[in-house]
């Protein structure tokens, strides 16, 4: 049962992209005793990570939602 779900994590965090050496560096700690703040701090640089690219993908958003606001204005002008 531990195994299965500690499967289950690395599935996940390989899905949301993480690259295969901080995988591999977490598999390795996770046997380990006393390696929590070093799997803490692989997880946290990933966090920072996917937070770097929410806030890009906001960013195209933003500018996805003013470029049909733009569109917009102009219909509503040309009635």
């Amino acid at each position: 049962m531990i195994a299965e779900d500690i499967s289950r994590k690395y599935h996940f965090l390989e899905k949301a992209g993480m690259d295969m050496d901080s995988l591999k560096e977490l598999s390795a700690l996770q046997g380990q005793k006393n390696t929590s703040v070093s799997q803490i701090r692989i997880l946290r640089k990933f966090r920072y990570e996917l937070l770097d690219d929410i806030h890009k993908k906001q960013q195209y958003l933003d500018t996805v939602d003013y470029l049909i606001h733009e569109l917009k204005e102009k219909g509503e002008k040309n009635l």
